[in-house]
């Protein structure tokens, strides 16, 4: 029940994100056409031009890191969902989210994880692989392994006891072993010492019902943005390029329009956003010449 109104709440919420991008595509598209922005467009273009000329090594590494957060973001999806839907016993590596603390340090009282020198704990969060269990001889004493509980829990605690059906384990930070024999059939898997610190919690929440639902949510959203955000600069371009072939032949000149005012003097851009809120066809002045741009047909 609570899934559902939260899936209730997201999808308002999208709703009204995708009811504004429609508002703000429309508004902008007439803006543009109409002349409202072009001394803003004209100006920004320029900016644009020698900000790539300074700075195109940092732009392509910033697209080259979202690339790789992306990447990992789908990874972490892929592995949390396999872990979610997939049979244990049909895959040769499985993952596992540690949720308690019980392999986070280590007890007193366990006196063979200091005899021994055993310190790979396990904290709360951390995302963890394990690898398949095809026997019982596949694990030595002292292995940390996953196995299923009575309640259908996955547990992780380390082998401290191995006999010929069974084995018995303890969580390092407990100071009791755990009250059931573990047979085959109910061990996960083996810990390969392989782990990702800390995104166990995350990971989780991209393969559960909410994560998922949220996921798809913001996916459908970007669509409509990128879409909504392709159609306004492709008008852009159409009117900076009618712009520009208005006002090649001038070296210095004013373009008044709606947002401001940019007077350009000897190729130096100057911009001044308008005080007020006023509506007026762009206009293009160049010594004693004057001459309203009319909208691009």
């Amino acid at each position: 029940m609570v899934f559902y109104i939260v899936l209730t709440i997201l999808l308002i919420i999208a709703l009204i994100v995708v009811t504004f991008l429609i508002y703000e595509r429309q508004t902008s598209i007439k803006e543009i056409k109409v002349g409202e922005l072009d001394a803003e467009l004209i100006y920004e273009r320029h900016e644009d031009l020698e900000k790539n000329k300074k700075h195109k090594i940092l732009k392509k590494s910033l697209d080259i890191g979202l690339d790789v957060l992306i990447v990992i973001l789908g990874l972490l999806f892929i592995v949390g969902a396999i872990d979610k839907v997939i049979n244990v016993s049909s895959l040769p590596l499985k993952s596992v989210v540690i949720a308690s603390g019980s392999m986070s340090e280590k007890n007193e009282e366990n006196d063979y994880l200091f005899e021994n020198k055993l310190d790979n704990q396990i904290q709360v969060n951390d995302l963890i692989f394990l690898t398949k269990v095809d026997s019982l001889d596949d694990i030595k004493l002292y292995d940390i392994i996953c196995y299923v509980n009575e309640d259908d829990l996955r547990i992780v605690h380390r082998v401290v006891e191995i006999h010929d059906t069974y084995l018995k384990t303890r969580g390092d930070a407990n100071n009791a072993t755990d009250d059931i024999d573990i047979t085959l059939d109910r061990i996960v898997g083996k810990y390969n010492n392989f782990k990702i610190p800390g995104v166990g919690s995350f990971t989780f929440f991209l393969s559960s019902d909410y994560g998922i639902s949220t996921l798809c949510i913001i996916f459908v959203l970007s669509i409509i943005y990128c879409y909504v955000r392709s159609s306004i600069e492709k008008e852009e371009e159409k009117r900076i390029k009618y712009v520009l072939e208005e006002i090649k032949d001038y070296q210095s000149f004013s373009l008044i329009s709606s947002c401001g005012t940019l007077t350009v003097v000897d190729d130096k851009y100057n911009y001044e956003e308008n005080k007020e809120d006023i509506t007026i066809t762009s206009l293009l002045k160049s010594g004693d010449f004057n001459k309203e741009l009319k909208k691009e047909k």
